[in-house]
């Protein structure tokens, strides 16, 4: 695996244990109560962090077979993919977003958390093919934050996780 890929996974694999940590931090009984009028639940707000997951999967292997197809060069750059991107804008909780209706969760499983993983996986699966390949020279709109690169979109799956992970600390603290 590429260095950048692996890098990048490591940095997911953290931002979802971040999630995990803090979904399970919040007592059962309070995990499908929303903690105001007009917020998600925990179990809600970990149920969009897999929709999202999906959605990046698709969209990731999508663009990847399109650059493959018109020639998508070789990477030829090991140096750290953080030293351009730095996912704790993204993290950031001061400027609010407003997910797009079909990645508002509805019909909450009981256990969400068990989406989370899985979605990820998607992600990292989506990734592995274009390993080796200029994931930077590969960009797709993103309706709030612009035009992102692969690498960066990858960097937005973790950065939206922990992101998620300190609403619910907010919410349930």
């Amino acid at each position: 695996m590429h260095p950048r890929l692996e890098e990048i996974f490591s940095f997911l694999d953290e931002q979802v244990r971040y999630l995990r940590d803090t979904y399970h931090a919040v007592p059962v009984e309070r995990r499908a109560t929303a903690p105001a009028p007009g917020r998600w639940s925990a179990d809600q707000v970990v149920h969009h962090v897999a929709m999202v997951n999906g959605r990046i999967a698709k969209m990731f292997t999508l663009a990847v077979a399109e650059a493959k197809a018109a020639g998508l060069a070789a990477e030829t750059d090991a140096s750290s993919i953080f030293d351009s991107m730095k996912p704790d804008k993204w993290r950031a909780r001061d400027t609010k977003f407003v997910a797009p209706a079909p990645l508002h969760p509805h019909d909450t499983p009981a256990e969400p958390f068990a989406l989370v993983e899985p979605s990820m996986q998607q992600v990292k699966q989506a990734a592995l093919t274009g390993d080796g390949l200029a994931l930077g020279a590969v960009a797709r709109p993103h309706p709030a934050l612009g035009s992102m690169h692969m690498y960066e979109w990858l960097g937005l799956a973790g950065a939206h996780a922990s992101r998620h992970a300190d609403q619910i600390r907010e919410d349930y603290a």
